[in-house]
């Protein structure tokens, strides 16, 4: 123990000797590092934080799979029907909960509003382990008082209609036009499933559902000593029971568990291991201008070892020596690279969409904190394990005759040249990652709308109330609202999200099923924007007529009918829940794809708004000037004023689905940038470091009549030579994966030119740093250089 604080204090001492070099190696651990940090905490934040319930571990999402129906790796929610037969037979090795979001209309005073929310079993907080802060919670009956079903709200919720979590209690409250009572207000913070502000009683607002309908999420609490393939094989069980007794609607169709945590996560999988792939180049370019800095530094230090030797000292003793240094180095980065990670924190958190899942915490904890001194200690010992036992096992003999005057040795220069043609190879791989993503992105964004979006503000109306249950009476509320919306200058796209049920199968040979459909009021393309490409748009004939009709996107229309007109063609559309009908198609519109941003081309088609739902989407655009809000508002408190309407937003920032590829292009071209820097830190420090090893000779080259200009290209050449061994491969590399990378998102990179002129810029800025060390060997003094001989 003893010998260790004395490396250490000796290691202490050796880094103060070199302030310059330590702190040039410091500063390149710390930022790699910090990559590092900054990257874990946010697979700490999806994968491994606790979720806020009682042994979270333990909680299981169940869920249906079809193969043939829908896809082979596809986790399903689970129908109503299912969840009552799970309900009534699963419960011998679990409990059984469920819950489904859903926008809620919250009528009353201070204003009528809609409000994210879920409807849910009663039992489903108890079995999260989760309970409100204020007041109790559901009980079997649904927490009814005197018959009226009981309701719990978000901290949030409870302060911005009562005033407070204590006065919310037992206060009378509309949700949906249902009275209920307020049995609780949760703690502060807590939206589950994401971004929920209130419960309601999952049998109040939905009493049937088709089997089709698979909208609901299902959790499982195994028993105590129940494990999850015991439960696993009873839903089998179940599920074989539930398609016998349903017969065609439920066959091909299996129940299945997995981690609630899986849930959570979904779709973060890729993102998360390119993420940390991208992370590692840049660690890794990193260490290997570490590994060159501990080279030259080994190199010069070639004397002092070779004294030590001469004074007894082992080579063990002396490796032991360096390691102590290394992993030294390697600790206070780690600290380092924590202080990056916090600013590296708050710059993602920017970069993502300002409303985000609750349970996402990118605080630093004792995972990052492990995580990042442990690398980093690991990192500085594994690169710097080869450069020591070079320096230990070197001829120090030789070493001390010369007087240490040889400084970096010839193989010491060709393991830091190694070094640098590695990095030069990572970093043209990395810039070509991240442009072809950026591009990806760019051309998503600016080509694939086909419609002005910039000029379009986004809403949602809710029409509650039990007045608008009766057929045709939000139809009559629609017409209304639109005539209003027409005096006042105000042009209005009205939709709402209509699901196909699966078992359609594909509407094409070679296509998969169709997942959705828009309903659309008149008018709803010209108040867009969207062109029609052939054919009609849907006006209001097609709402009373006894015809089905369909507008398809262009896309859709191309793959169905390559190179043929789609008008007047028939397609057959299953709605969820309901039969199979053909559609006859009246137009084709341009792609906007306005949903599933991975989907490669979009398949957008379009369905009269016969009865509009409970909840519609208003995209909307008024006169120049207009004050659009209120205008909207006033229309709409005429129709009738317990209708809800969210606060106006940007079009373009409600695309909430294209936030994770917007957001992993900048942070990968935010890596891509730490790598170049390192790269020509690399570069820069070789080529200096060998004008500095080589003044000797270059004076004597020059006293003997070599001019200043032909060292520097020598020096450049040099420089050149080893940026085209490593960039080359790296360029060749990027171009084969070009079309991959720009579809991780389902976008295109496009023409590989861009590529073509991010090599040249990269190959001006290699000579750059080049230039600027070489023009050193053009100024040195023949007779300072000589001097010591």
């Amino acid at each position: 123990m003893d010998r260790t604080l004395q490396d250490l204090r000796n290691a202490w001492r050796q880094l103060q000797a070199r302030p310059l070099l330590s702190l040039a190696a410091l500063t390149l651990l710390a930022l790699g590092l910090g990559a590092c940090a900054t990257a874990f905490s946010l697979v700490n934040a999806v994968y491994y934080k606790p979720l806020g319930f009682a042994e979270p571990e333990r909680l299981l999402q169940v869920f249906e799979r079809s193969p043939s129906r829908f896809c082979p790796d596809c986790a399903v929610r689970v129908s109503l029907p299912v969840l009552q037969a799970l309900q009534r037979e699963g419960t011998g090795v679990a409990r059984i909960e469920a819950f489904v979001e859903d926008t809620l209309a919250v009528e009353g005073r201070p204003n009528a509003e809609a409000v994210a929310g879920t409807l849910l079993t009663p039992g489903l907080f108890r079995t999260l382990g989760v309970q409100p802060a204020f007041g109790g919670g559901f009980g079997d009956d649904s927490g009814r008082i005197d018959g009226v079903p009981g309701v719990v709200l978000a901290a949030a919720l409870a302060e911005r209609r009562f005033g407070s979590a204590a006065a919310a209690l037992g206060q009378p409250l509309r949700v949906g036009g249902i009275e209920h009572r307020v049995l609780g207000v949760m703690p502060d913070g807590f939206r589950f499933p994401e971004f929920s502000e209130l419960w309601a009683p999952l049998a109040v607002h939905r009493s049937e559902g088709g089997v089709e309908q698979r909208d609901l999420t299902v959790v499982a609490r195994p028993l105590d000593g129940v494990g999850e393939s015991a439960v696993a094989e009873a839903l089998h069980g179940v599920g074989r029971r539930l398609a016998s007794e349903q017969g065609e609607a439920a066959q091909d169709w299996t129940l299945g568990v997995r981690p609630l945590r899986d849930y959570f996560s979904e779709g973060a999988g890729q993102f998360f291991s390119v993420l940390l792939g991208a992370v590692c180049l840049v660690l890794v370019v990193t260490c290997a201008n570490l590994s060159g800095l501990v080279i030259a530094r080994s190199a010069e230090r070639r004397a002092e070892l070779a004294v030590r030797g001469a004074l007894g000292a082992g080579r063990l003793r002396l490796l032991r020596q360096l390691m102590a240094e290394h992993a030294l180095l390697g600790l206070l980065g780690g600290l380092g690279a924590l202080l990056l990670a916090q600013l590296g924190v708050r710059l993602v958190r920017l970069a993502l969409p300002p409303e985000i899942p609750y349970f996402l915490d990118f605080s630093l904890d004792h995972r990052v904190l492990a995580f990042t001194l442990g690398l980093g200690v690991l990192s500085s010992l594994l690169f710097g394990l080869l450069p020591a036992l070079r320096a230990s096992g070197a001829d120090l003999r030789g070493a001390l005759a010369a007087g240490g005057r040889d400084g970096l040795a010839a193989g010491s220069a060709r393991a830091r040249q190694s070094l640098v043609v590695v990095e030069v190879f990572l970093t043209v791989l990395m810039l070509g990652a991240a442009l072809a993503m950026m591009l990806a992105v760019v051309n998503q964004t600016l080509r694939g709308r086909n419609y002005p979006i910039e000029a379009l503000q986004q809403t949602t109306l809710g029409l509650p109330g039990p007045g608008y249950a009766a057929s045709g009476a939000r139809s009559d509320a629609l017409a209304r609202l639109q005539d209003g919306l027409g005096e006042q200058g105000i042009r209005a796209a009205i939709s709402s999200w209509q699901w196909l049920s699966p078992e359609a199968g594909a509407p094409g040979a070679g296509l998969a099923p169709l997942r959705g459909a828009y309903r659309v009021a008149p008018g709803y393309f010209d108040a867009l924007g969207q062109p029609l490409r052939a054919g009609r748009a849907l006006g209001p004939a097609d709402l009373d007529s006894g015809q089905h009709v369909v507008v398809l996107g262009e896309a859709l229309a191309n793959a169905l009918w390559p190179g043929q007109s789609a008008i007047g063609r028939s397609i057959e559309l299953t709605l969820e829940g309901g039969r199979p009908i053909r559609h006859e198609v009246v137009g084709v519109a341009a792609d906007t794809r306005q949903e599933d941003y991975g989907r490669t081309p979009p398949r957008e088609l379009y369905l009269p708004m016969r009865e509009p739902d409970r909840s519609l989407t208003l995209q909307v655009r008024g006169r120049p000037g207009q004050a659009l809000e209120p205008a909207l508002r006033e229309v709409v408190a005429s129709v009738d004023p317990d209708f809800t309407l969210e606060p106006l937003r940007p079009a373009a920032a409600g695309d909430t689905g294209r936030w994770q590829p917007r957001f992993f292009s900048i942070v990968l071209g935010s890596f891509a940038a730490m790598t170049l820097l390192a790269s020509l830190a690399g570069l820069y420090g070789l080529i200096a470091g060998a004008v500095a090893v080589r003044q000797r000779e270059f004076g004597l080259r020059m006293a003997l009549g070599a001019r200043g200009g032909q060292l520097t290209r020598g020096m450049l050449r040099d420089g050149l030579r080893l940026s085209l061994l490593g960039g080359v491969p790296g360029l060749a590399l990027a171009a084969l994966l070009w079309p991959r990378l720009g579809g991780l998102f389902g976008g295109q990179a496009g023409s590989m030119l861009p590529l073509l002129a991010l090599a040249l810029a990269f190959a001006l800025v290699v000579l750059a740093a080049c230039w600027l060390p070489a023009r050193r060997a053009a100024r040195i003094d023949p007779m300072l250089a000589l001097r010591g001989e």
